[in-house]
């Protein structure tokens, strides 16, 4: 494996100051270590619409020098046009000669500027615009921006396209004239899907393949050098677009040197334990979906580009978190208004510091093949069996099956994501309306063959599609929240946790909707939820024949959360120690004796990711709080362990320790700060 590769991505004004504006690039790519400048072309604050290739001449002829200069030092150019489709309106029209179409959205809003991927004209465009940056700038790649995608194009309500051309295309696939309206209103039909929606999103996953195979041509006409890149934005909204990403990736790379910029959330400060959160169900939920060899280089963005918005531990967070999603190199904004590299904040040093311990990881070679622990089922086809719960907006076509990810990532339970079904002896965690992907036989085999863990929604569809035995569920009947039916949860296995006899949790808001489920069979009650007058109204939680976990919330369905059902953000009441040690307890319960079940504890956010290596175990632990550690402690189910080498953050200089273990608990005095990490190498 190669080094971890920083990739500025850079605005320089054309005639703004350019001489000092590179040479303070300059410095702050010597001393970062950054090896490529994303140069970026007329961006937000100077976007006048879909450039011209007048418009964009100066920008090149500014590129090409930059571009020059930056090679003396072995700094390679890249290049981000910034539009595609464009991102939004914001006051922007079509420019003489553009007859483009433009989007249309499912209430029948056309925008402005906002251009249609179908559009024979617009195509026309790309490709002479694309082909002019390849040719006349040669850069080592060309990064299609994420307005590369039908959602969010303000101020359309969600996206498009549902104008003229396409109304036109998707009648032809279905054979009958068909209007907006009967389009929209099928495509989001409450319940089962109808036929229209899953012809609407083979439409949408068409339009943008074929736009993708325009793109390609276009630059490799240029310079069939340039690498290709594509930016994309949260997976579970491509999922409502339909996206093929292995069939997109070969349409943009015919030579398979596939580049992705996943989203990274963050673009603002947030406490780093909801950063572990949204980072848990996003970025590597992007990355399960790539092929396997791509290159993922995340993106680290600030609205202000400053410490006012972003501070270095943050930023250090930020990068190594996303180790655990496969990145091997990461995208770095900088100010996008013609102000350059801000010398004075310091940040080339801070990425100086921080280099060799990302250079290690890399070496160790953090893939996705490699990971171990829970497996959190997901598919990237999800939205075309959703059964949506209110018809309203395209966002319930969102599907909801990264729970678990998020929670047990915050709990400190090593997970990863798993598009596959083919599977024996693991353990598995499924939410949302997952399984509504599967045929009843593959429902089957997945209980049968592993150890699984569902939500109440998950249970909710076994006991609909008659399968409900598979769980022990002989009947159950949802309990909304916050209505005063459940109002906490008590744990009655005859255990203690976190120290306290009988813990509670709360049930009500921020805990999710809950469910009543009667159970037959083998079937450990192991909590119940109780009335404010601590009447038993529920069985809580619950293992059935030591083979299933049914945790029995799910997402809220009160009117104050997304329509279609969405549990908030974060549950806070749902994270607390007790249900963290309690969780922990329950899978070592159902564990195989040839499981790789490992965790963290004692700490809130300290996550954990595991990777075995031929003869080794790599364990990444990231600790995604604002506490320093003076120790770390983690179990083992399959490994007991006297030393280990730790490299940190700030030395990495892989020093020999001793463990103490007990009861597959391993303590590793070393510590740990805050919004830091740690690689530990067993041998």
């Amino acid at each position: 494996m190669g080094a971890y590769c920083y990739i500025l991505r850079y605005t320089c004004q054309p005639g703004f100051h350019e001489d000092q504006r590179l040479d303070d690039l300059v410095k702050f790519c010597k001393t970062a270590q950054v090896e490529e400048v994303m140069f970026m072309i007329a961006p937000e604050e100077f976007n006048t619409g879909h450039i011209t290739i007048e418009e964009a001449g100066p920008w090149i002829d500014l590129i090409c020098r930059a571009k020059t200069r930056l090679a003396k030092d072995n700094i390679a150019v890249s290049l981000n046009p910034w539009t595609t489709l464009l991102h939004l309106d914001r006051g922007r029209k079509l420019k003489e000669n553009q007859n483009f179409t433009t989007m249309v959205d499912p209430k029948g809003k056309k925008s402005d500027a906002v251009a249609c991927p179908l559009c024979p004209e617009f195509k026309k465009y790309l490709t002479g615009i694309y082909s002019h940056y390849g040719s006349q700038i040669k850069p080592e790649t060309i990064w299609v921006e994420d307005d590369f995608r039908l959602h969010n194009h303000d101020p359309l309500e969600w996206g498009g396209c549902f104008c003229q051309l396409h109304l036109k295309a998707f009648s032809e696939m279905v054979g009958s004239q068909v209007t907006r309206q009967e389009l929209v209103e099928n495509i989001l039909a409450v319940g089962k899907p109808h036929p229209y929606r899953k012809a609407w999103l083979k439409l949408s996953r068409d339009t943008m393949l074929k736009l993708a195979s325009v793109i390609e041509k276009a630059i490799h006409s240029g310079n069939p050098a340039t690498n290709i890149g594509l930016m994309s934005s949260k997976p579970a909204v491509h999922c409502a677009e339909y996206r093929d990403w292995k069939a997109l990736f070969e349409r943009f790379a015919p030579n398979g040197k596939y580049f992705n910029r996943p989203h990274l959330p963050g673009y603002t400060e947030e406490s780093p334990g909801q950063f572990l959160w949204n980072f848990s169900k996003i970025t590597p939920y992007t990355q399960v979906f790539l092929p396997a060899e791509t290159t993922v280089y995340p993106e680290i963005d600030s609205f202000s580009h400053s410490r006012f918005n972003i501070s270095k531990s943050f930023m250090r967070l930020e990068l190594l978190l996303s180790l655990s999603a496969g990145a091997t190199g990461i995208t770095i904004n900088t100010d996008m208004t013609g102000n350059g590299v801000y010398l004075e904040e310091k940040y080339q040093d801070f990425l100086s510091q921080i280099k060799p311990f990302l250079n290690k990881a890399v070496s160790l070679d953090l893939s996705h093949a490699k990971q171990q622990g829970v497996r959190v089922l997901v598919n990237c086809n999800a939205s075309d069996c959703i059964e949506t719960t209110a018809g309203k907006t395209m966002n319930e076509l969102y599907p909801d099956e990264t729970f678990w990810a998020s929670f047990l990532s915050c709990f400190g339970i090593a997970n990863k994501f798993s598009c596959s079904t083919e599977m024996v002896n693991e353990i598995i965690a499924v939410s949302g309306q997952y399984l509504r992907n599967l045929d009843d036989q593959e429902i089957i085999n997945l209980f049968e063959n592993n150890r699984v863990l569902v939500d109440g929604w998950s249970a909710s569809i076994l006991h609909e599609r008659q399968l409900g035995k598979l769980a022990g569920i002989e009947k159950m009947s949802r309990l909304q929240e916050n209505t005063g039916v459940q109002c906490y949860e008590q744990i009655c296995d005859g255990r203690n946790y976190y120290g306290i006899s009988q813990g509670r949790i709360s049930a009500q808001m921020c805990a999710g909707d809950a469910f009543d489920i009667d159970y037959s069979g083998p079937v450990e009650i192991r909590s119940e939820l109780n009335d404010m007058h601590g009447k038993r109204v529920a069985n809580g939680l619950a293992i059935y024949n030591d083979n299933v976990i049914i945790f029995p919330y799910c997402r809220s369905l009160s009117s104050h959360f997304v329509p279609g059902g969405n549990m908030p953000n974060i549950p806070l009441k749902q994270l607390t120690p007790i249900r963290q040690a309690f969780l922990k307890q329950c899978l070592r319960d159902i564990e195989p004796s040839s499981s790789k079940l490992t965790y963290t504890t004692g700490s809130p956010f300290l996550a954990i990711y595991r990777y075995d290596d031929d003869s080794r175990v790599i364990l990444l632990i990231v600790n995604s709080t604002s506490d320093d550690l003076d120790s770390v402690t983690f179990y083992l189910n399959d490994k007991t362990v006297e030393y280990c080498k730790v490299f940190d953050s700030g030395s990495c200089d892989g020093r020999q320790i001793k463990l103490h273990c007990e009861d597959k608990i391993h303590t590793l005095r070393h510590p740990l700060k805050a919004m830091d990490a740690i690689l530990v190498v067993i041998e």
